[in-house]
Formats: C-alpha cells, structure tokens, sequence
C-alpha cells in the first residue's frame, strides 16, 4: 500500500474514533438520546470508518465487531422507521375516524333542524311524509324525482292551514 492510501485510512480511522467518542460525550451529557435516528447514524458512521481502518490495518477481529456494529444500527434505523410510520398511519386512521363522527352528527343535526321546520312550518312534503314515503312514489318521467309531490291532500292543507 502506498504512503497516500495509508495516510487516507488513518485519517478515516481517527475520523471514526472522533465520531463515536463525540456520540458517547454527547449521550452521557444527555445532549443526543439514545432512541434517535441521528445517535444511531453517528454511531453506524464512527463504526464504519472504524472498522475501514482495522480491516485495512489487518485487525479482523475490530473490523467484524465493527460491521456487526453498523448492521445493529440499520437494523434499529428500520425499526425506527416502521414504528413512525405505524403511528403516522394510526393517527391518520383516527383523524379519519373524528372527522366521520363529526360527519354524521352533522348530519343528523341537520336533518333533526330541517324535520322541526317543516314541523314548524305545517306544510311542504316533510311535513307529512313518512320514512321512506318519497322512495316508494313513482318517478317522473326522465327525473330522479318522485311523481306527484303535491297532491290533493296536501293542497287542502295548504289552503286550510293559509286561511285559519
């Protein structure tokens, strides 16, 4: 090997001590915790650079607990990385959940307020119609719309409840 490859692995060598002493400075002054995403990559960097160096020194033994070291890393990266995402999709599903609720009792809050009106009111096909009344008139020709919304019965109530 020659003196400028030599040199390049000492330095990442040294690079990697500096970066895992860092890391375990910063741990213990409580400044990184030790359930983060950055600690994890820090110590996979200083392992990596590390275990670099030892391989190319020759030191077997350093460089394999050093890539064993970088695989538990990835590893709790991963598990990281799922655990977010579970809980970003469970309170996605949740929020989902809220916004149905609050839907529905719109909804029916709705309903409830145009049903008193028309109950108010005395007239218009709410007021006497039954559940399911409309569903089961004949429909106009062409139209979505049920045939014969105003019939007799409900003109006699017009003009009797007009005039009282």
């Amino acid at each position: 090997m020659n003196d400028l490859a030599a040199t390049a692995i000492a330095v990442l060598g040294w690079a990697g001590a500096l970066v895992s002493l860092a890391t375990y400075i910063m741990v213990t002054r409580q400044r990184l915790a030790t359930d983060t995403v950055r600690y994890q990559v820090l110590n996979m960097t200083g392992a990596a650079l590390l275990g670099v160096s030892a391989l190319a020194n020759g030191a077997l033994p350093s460089a394999v607990v050093n890539v064993i070291w970088v695989g538990i890393g990835v590893v709790a990266v991963l598990a990281m990385k799922r655990a977010f995402l579970a809980r970003r999709l469970s309170a996605g599903a949740r929020r989902q959940r809220e916004l149905a609720r609050a839907g529905r009792a719109r909804l029916v809050a709705g309903r409830e307020r145009w049903t008193a009106l028309a109950r108010r009111r005395g007239s218009g096909h709410l007021a006497h119609a039954r559940p399911g009344q409309l569903r089961r008139r004949p429909r106009q020709p062409g139209s979505s719309r049920p045939a014969g919304r105003r019939t007799e019965r409900t003109l006699r109530r017009r003009t009797t409840s007009t005039v009282a």
